[in-house]
């Protein structure tokens, strides 16, 4: 078994490292990490094959339903930049990095387990469309309201852990221009302990399933590819449930393909440091701006969730609560803003980091230095007067020796 063993193992580092010799070469790619690119290429890839498979299928079974499913794709692909979605899952991916456990795949289970509920709408609508859609809206309405609350009670959750982790960051930082500490002990107080407890429920991929799960009885979603396959069925009498079901598919994949993309991206963002100089200042400086960006969009989203909780439950008109209205209605553009704001967020730290940089290097640095320096010459000095007393033993042993022979 050690033959074997020895055997196989340098095959296995062999192969790793041609990959990652073959990887890093590549111009584009020689700057992100593999944890970063392989879950969006993969992505890609799927949409690929998802997307010939379709294209047998529609040649075979009707070729007029290729603009539905490439609508239906686009609606994926439009309501990943939802901003409860792009707020969930970057703020999932912050906690998750203060964790031993990182994931640069939040987006993609988040998305896994949102469209399953369109997927399992889909199969209802198409299989009863003619019962079902007569009480459709009051299933709407209940799965509204139960998405509604979860997603609104997640982010608030999300934004109050995600503020202490701030003020944690913001205190380590000023520590660290202070004094030069870069521990991280004793600075978890009560509210931090119990957020870390709470979000310690949300540490593995079945999880984040879930909770997409459960952000997707708000049914946003669900209306609008079951609606598209209950007017299909109309439209096409006869096709059966299998072409049916490439409306859901095309649109998970396009869902999962952005979210995916988006959550990989933040993944990088936050575990960015600068390994030139500073590394921990780095690491600090851009969690700190990339943190601030997702607690302002956790609560706000929570906020404007909140207030259509309440809109929807006891309807109200005002030129407030109208362009409340209006805003829930154009919910990817508020998606589209938050992901704006990270990258100015990302650009102007980028641009300011060597600034910030100088003024936040810690003056005990200086000082270590001119200690290290008396320390060499301290450490000179004692090596100096050892020579000198080794050389003066051996010439005193040699002067014994001497007088010795002399007697002798």
């Amino acid at each position: 078994m050690n033959s074997m063993s020895e055997y196989v193992k340098p095959r296995k580092n062999e192969f790793l490292r041609k990959f990652e010799n073959f990887y890093f070469e590549i111009p584009f790619l020689s700057k992100l990490p593999p944890k970063v690119s392989v879950p969006i290429f993969s992505l890609i890839s799927v949409n690929i094959v998802v997307w010939i498979v379709a294209a047998i299928v529609i040649s075979l079974v009707n070729r007029s339903l290729f603009l539905s499913v490439l609508l239906s794709w686009t609606l994926g692909l439009r309501h990943a930049l939802d901003a409860d979605h792009i707020t969930a899952i970057d703020n999932l991916t912050r906690r998750l990095l203060s964790t031993d456990k990182p994931m640069s795949t939040v987006g993609t289970w988040f998305s896994i387990g949102h469209s399953t509920v369109v997927l399992i709408t889909c199969i209802v609508v198409a299989a009863t469309s003619s019962k079902f859609a007569d009480r459709w809206n009051n299933f709407q309405t209940i799965g509204g309201i139960i998405g509604t609350s979860v997603s609104m009670g997640l982010l608030l959750l999300l934004a109050i852990g995600n503020t202490v982790l701030l003020v944690r960051l913001s205190y380590w930082l000023w520590m660290y221009r202070k004094s030069g500490v870069t521990k991280d002990e004793g600075v978890t107080g009560f509210l931090a302990r119990k957020m870390q407890r709470l979000f310690r429920l949300v540490d593995s991929p079945w999880k984040i399933y879930v909770l997409g799960f459960v952000f997707g009885l708000g049914f946003d979603t669900s209306t609008e590819v079951s609606l598209l396959g209950i007017a299909t069925l109309q439209a096409l009498k006869g096709t059966s449930i299998w072409a049916i079901l490439l409306f859901p598919i095309v649109f998970l994949v396009g869902m999962c393909l952005v979210d995916t993309t988006d959550g990989a991206l933040m993944y990088y963002a936050y575990s960015y440091s600068s390994g030139e100089t500073n590394p921990y200042f780095s690491r600090l400086y851009y969690s700190i701006i990339l943190t601030f960006v997702s607690v302002i969009a956790a609560f706000t989203i929570g906020i404007i969730q909140m207030l259509m909780l309440i809109i929807s439950v006891h309807p109200m008109e005002s030129t407030f609560w109208n362009g409340l209205n209006r805003l829930s209605d154009n919910y990817e553009i508020v998606g589209g803003c938050i992901c704006g704001a990270f990258v100015l967020a990302g650009l102007f730290g980028i641009s300011m980091h060597n600034y910030f940089k100088k003024k936040f290097t810690p003056p005990v640095q200086v000082g270590n230095d001119r200690e290290d320096e008396v320390l060499e010459k301290n450490k000179e000095l004692e090596n100096v007067s050892k020579n000198s007393i080794s050389v003066q033993i051996s010439e005193s042993e040699k002067v014994s020796y001497d007088t010795v022979d002399s007697k002798v």
